[in-house]
């Protein structure tokens, strides 16, 4: 055998080595770089999907609602309102100064007689100059007007009420962003169970297709699976869709844009609301908030006047009724005077021929007046009387408001304290139905791992266990629902009442 290599053969294998290599270089960089892309990829999705806490999502809340900033605009308003009245009552300055050139100096005919000239005949009359200048300042000063007195105190109250509507909007916005981020996670446990329950579908129509195949099992059991996980397929998306309209509305109350995207801290199902501490680090915020305010067992009657000092609509509603009191104050003194003093100063000038400003002192003239008027309505059709029966009839209206909506507040505390004392009783039979679940599913890997079981009954078990989480993840949602509902009904809205004082 003729082992010898010739030189052409050696040549052309060392070429293909050399392309060989060119090519696993080649494609090795193609692989790197898709990893890098890959890598970088994620590193993007995770810088953009930012963590949120409950509490973070507050505080923003508080920063951006467009109804807060809406209020905060109202009170500066308010404030500018104080200042208008103030202005009713302080001296007011007034000056003007004017030139005047006759082209042609106005002519008059007066009598002749008055100048020894013949009866009948007229005398023409030149009055004024070529060049006139006036100016003067006035001084005017309200020593009496009732209505601008009592406005002084009604802008006051004014502003208090806005402040106190800004209170109730807060309450109000912190509220909404509790129940829109419990929304999301509650949306997220749906979304679990029914992702849970397609894996299921698909490993029981693999285990299906293969018995097929064995012959062990008819097609139709296929047939029907398939059936089955196409039903699913649209739930699964409307529960994945649900979970992205829940961030949305988060975002609106948070008052942001719709397409923030945040990665949203809390598990409903690692939330224990019966303990006085979260269990878990991903629920400290939840819990933190859910105990700023203590849960009542029992219903006082001083919860009455509770709500009337803590609620920010009650409250506005009590300085709306002040202020009423003030209108109609500011009614009454409608049928009394008003005085005021002024004083005034002019000075008048005239010249003939060019414009000089600074002419003769015996061409000008200067006078001043100082006067008070009164001024008082007799009569004016019952106009002032109609004025303060309509300003009456107002203040029954906000008293009556104010009755049915502490009746509300009252009705809207009871509802929440009794749903979360049902949770609590409901509470512990639920988290025990958990508790077995997970027991079910521990069992059913223990017995596919010793042979005894399939995975189908792993995944079962497991789809048991997601329900039982969905339970209790439904019981924590519905309790921390109730107890922003509740504290919201109280008037004890956390990071309000520390905001307001």
């Amino acid at each position: 055998m003729n082992n010898v290599i010739s030189p052409s053969l050696l040549k052309t294998n060392l070429s293909k080595m050399r392309s060989n290599t060119r090519i696993g270089i080649l494609l090795i960089l193609i692989i790197v770089l898709q990893l890098n892309i890959s890598v970088a990829k994620e590193a993007f999705q995770d810088q953009a999907k930012q963590k949120l806490t409950l509490t973070q999502a507050i505080q923003t809340a508080l920063a951006n609602a467009t109804e807060i900033k809406q209020a905060l605009n109202t009170i500066e308003d308010a404030e500018q309102q104080v200042l208008v009245s103030w202005g009713e009552v302080f001296p007011s300055i007034d000056t003007d100064l004017g030139y005047q050139r006759n082209l042609e100096v106005p002519v008059n005919f007066l009598p002749a007689e008055i100048f020894g000239g013949a009866a009948g005949t007229f005398i023409p009359v030149a009055f004024g100059a070529d060049n006139s200048w006036t100016g003067g300042i006035t001084v005017s000063q309200t020593l009496f007007k009732g209505e601008a007195f009592v406005g002084i105190a009604t802008a006051k109250l004014y502003r208090l009420a806005q402040t106190e509507a800004y209170r109730a909007t807060a309450q109000k916005v912190v509220t909404q962003t509790r129940l829109a981020y419990y929304n999301v996670l509650i949306a997220q446990e749906r979304y679990r169970v029914e992702l849970a329950t397609t894996q299921r579908l698909k490993q029981n129509l693999r285990e299906n297709e293969a018995r097929v195949k064995a012959g062990l099992v008819d097609d139709y059991d296929v047939l029907r699976l398939r059936v089955q996980l196409k039903n699913q397929e649209p739930t699964l998306a409307r529960a994945e869709n649900a979970i992205e309209e829940a961030k949305r509305n988060l975002n609106v109350a948070m008052g942001i844009s719709v397409k923030a995207n945040f990665e949203i801290q809390g598990d409903l199902v690692k939330f224990d609301i019966l303990s006085e501490n979260s269990l878990s680090e991903i629920n400290n915020e939840i819990k933190k908030v859910d105990k700023m305010t203590p849960v009542s067992t029992e219903f006082s009657g001083q919860v009455e006047t509770k709500l009337s000092d803590l609620r920010g609509d009650l409250r506005s509603l009590k300085v709306r009724s002040d202020l009423q009191d003030q209108r109609i104050l500011a009614d009454k003194t409608n049928f009394l005077p008003n005085l005021n003093a002024s004083y005034s100063m002019r000075w008048n000038a005239a010249q003939n021929g060019s414009p000089n400003f600074f002419g003769d002192s015996d061409q000008r003239a200067r006078s001043q007046v100082l006067g008070i008027n009164l001024k008082w309505n007799l009569y004016s059709g019952f106009k002032q009387y109609t004025a303060l029966k309509r300003s009456k009839i107002e203040k029954k209206n906000i008293e009556e408001q104010r009755r049915y909506s502490l009746e509300s507040a009252v009705n809207q505390t009871i509802t929440a304290q009794s749903t979360i004392q049902n949770l609590y009783e409901l509470a512990p039979s639920i988290k025990e139905g958990l508790s077995l679940a997970k027991t079910g599913y521990d069992r059913s890997i223990a017995r596919q791992k010793n042979g005894l079981g399939s995975q189908l009954d792993v995944t079962d078990a497991e789809l048991q266990l997601r329900q039982a989480e969905l339970n209790y993840a439904d019981v924590v949602y519905s309790y921390l629902s109730a107890k922003a509902q509740y504290d919201f009904a109280l008037g004890m809205v956390p990071f309000v009442n520390e905001k307001i004082k």
